[in-house]
């Protein structure tokens, strides 16, 4: 499926889409406002992508009507968006995060804590969305071309990858009288990256529902469930540097009456950082597309459709060099 990552990109700050993503994943109220509702699909269904493996599991409404306004005083977690004049009185929206995406903004009440990410994950998710976007210097005719949907997904993959990367460790052996699918305590007290944050997505349905599915794949033979397989082997090549079967196939699979190619899924890592081996930052195939789009544009001298900032320092360039002749 394909998400407009461009949209959520242009319209939040680095720092504004972690908060929202650390909203999600530990199933907050977000209201989403905007004079634009055009703006609230693409922008709340990018962010949901990014919850892979788990799956939100609670209230979900992109365009609320102003006739069924109420909704937002709703006590259980949800994403609804509204058009900005429909927004109720603060009053109602007690412990609701509310994102301005018109002011690139985020606000809540002081009773509503938002959780701070491991801070080894969060420093490798903002490195990565900073290679990914480059906001300053993006052409704004050429925007477009420089979302990868893949690299983006990647890095938010790696981020559940390495924060789950021993859930195995933890699931219960099947049994007719077992209690807790799941040793949560042992879990939390062992694991890497201690924070509240971790605890409260272990308190998540999302997170309930993640170690149901792969405790029901632990009962048979065979594991038929897609997903779950996808990112056990994602673990597997992430983690543990083995080789995947099922991520590197490189066959096809034609069904010859459609004449269609199934392609196998491809998991990309030219994103992901080694925090533990602290190794450089690398240019990625993003950023080298954008420069040799730059120096395109540079040469054949295309000034329609340049930034106003870098119009003027291509001009005052040009007349230094002119001036030193």
């Amino acid at each position: 499926k394909h998400y407009d990552y461009y949209t959520l990109i242009s319209h939040f700050s680095i720092d504004n889409i972690i908060l929202l993503f650390s909203s999600i994943i530990t199933e907050k109220r977000i209201l989403f406002i905007t004079n634009d509702i055009a703006l609230l699909n693409p922008i709340i269904e990018s962010l949901i992508s990014f919850l892979f493996p788990l799956a939100w599991q609670h209230v979900y409404i992109p365009i609320l009507s102003a006739k069924i306004i109420d909704f937002v005083c709703a006590p259980m977690p949800y994403l609804i968006g509204i058009h900005k004049s429909y927004l109720p009185d603060e009053l109602m929206l007690d412990q609701v995060i509310i994102a301005d995406i018109d002011e690139n903004t985020i606000t809540t009440t002081d009773n509503n804590i938002i959780y701070n990410l491991p801070e080894k994950r969060l420093n490798t998710l903002v490195k990565g969305l900073k290679k990914i976007y480059n906001y300053e210097e993006m052409v704004s005719y050429e925007k477009k071309s420089y979302i990868n949907d893949e690299m983006i997904r990647s890095l938010f993959l790696h981020y559940w990858v390495k924060l789950f990367k021993n859930y195995k460790k933890y699931l219960e052996a099947p049994n007719d009288y077992i209690v807790d699918k799941f040793q949560i305590e042992i879990f939390l007290k062992e694991h890497s990256d201690k924070c509240v944050c971790l605890t409260a997505i272990s308190e998540t349905q999302m997170f309930q529902c993640f170690i149901d599915e792969r405790y029901d794949q632990n009962n048979r033979t065979q594991v038929d469930n897609l997903e779950v397989l996808f990112f056990d082997e994602c673990i597997e090549q992430q983690v543990y540097n083995k080789k995947s079967s099922f991520l590197n196939d490189n066959s096809e699979d034609i069904d010859k009456k459609l004449n269609y190619k199934a392609l196998k899924p491809k998991l990309d890592t030219s994103i992901i950082e080694e925090e533990e081996e602290e190794e450089e930052e690398t240019t990625t195939t993003t950023t080298i597309a954008y420069k040799e789009k730059m120096n395109n544009m540079i040469n054949n001298h295309n000034f329609k459709y340049w930034p106003k900032k870098l119009k003027i320092k291509h001009i005052k360039a040009r007349k230094r060099k002119q001036l030193a002749l």
